[in-house]
């Protein structure tokens, strides 16, 4: 009886010893080649969209897909995260919540990257309505002020549409902190004063060519008025130049997978 009894004793120190084992050095170990596997297979994943590039540096509408493709491949990444399985005992059972505080940011960067790339898509937009193409006049080689007059009757309510749009929403991340603010103090002086700029079109002899548009005959309002528009599409311009579609992909990429974050690398 006294040796049946020490037999199971020791069988149980074994079992017991067998699960310190699998708790302590087995299954932290599985667990980081997990991380690390699935880490690997994101890896592939993002630079195989880093590849597929832009048709040209300012392709925002082909940047805003990419930035959906890299959300999908974050989703992806989460739902593997949530189904690893994180050791209870040593210093891997914090890196859990760490790689999901990780993905989280990087959701967050994705959010900032997509913002800013949707609103200078509807910029460049807006670029064209102060842009007139060939086909906004009947012969643009021989246009009068009366068909900047018919045109402004047409597109003004289009620019103020636009811009109360693209000013609407979180700001978007620029180069330059300061751009977005900038510039939509000057749309704001400018809005009203487009009034003022249809007004001058049609006050105007419709028969003067637009190739000898009578600038000193415009009234001190008007000059005023003209300046505003002239100044804000110099910063709507100035805005598009400095913020190509690559360059919020290229900072999205440096900040998203491509990179462990130093306290799980250490792992």
């Amino acid at each position: 009886m006294r040796t049946a009894l020490i037999i199971l004793i020791v069988l149980l120190l074994l079992a017991l010893g067998a699960g310190l084992f699998y708790f302590i050095s087995y299954q932290p170990k599985q667990y980081a080649r997990a991380v690390l596997d699935f880490y690997e297979e994101s890896n592939d994943d993002y630079q195989l969209l880093f590849q597929a590039g832009l048709k040209e540096a300012y392709d925002y509408e082909g940047g805003l897909k990419i930035l959906e493709q890299k959300k999908q491949a974050l989703a992806k990444l989460k739902t593997e995260i949530s189904d690893l399985n994180p050791p209870l005992l040593g210093k891997s059972k914090r890196l859990q919540p760490e790689l999901e505080g990780f993905v989280s940011d990087l959701s967050l960067i994705l959010g900032d990257a997509e913002n800013s790339m949707t609103f200078l898509k509807k910029a460049t937009e807006f670029q064209n309505l102060f842009q007139p193409g060939e086909n906004a006049f009947p012969d643009p080689n021989r246009a009068t002020t009366g068909d900047l007059a018919r045109y402004m009757d047409r597109k003004i309510p289009e620019m103020r549409d636009k811009g109360a749009e693209l000013f609407e929403g979180p700001a978007p991340k620029l180069t330059d902190s300061s751009e977005f603010e900038r510039l939509r103090s000057s749309w704001q002086e400018t809005e009203p004063a487009l009034t003022t700029l249809r007004s001058m079109a049609h006050r105007l002899d419709p028969t003067t060519s637009l190739s000898s548009f009578p600038v000193d005959l415009l009234t001190p309002q008007e000059q005023t008025a003209t300046n505003k528009m002239e100044n804000f599409q110099r910063l709507l311009d100035e805005t598009v130049r400095t913020n190509s579609a690559n360059d919020i992909l290229l900072y999205s990429f440096l900040t998203t997978p491509g990179m462990l974050p130093p306290q799980i690398a250490e792992r």
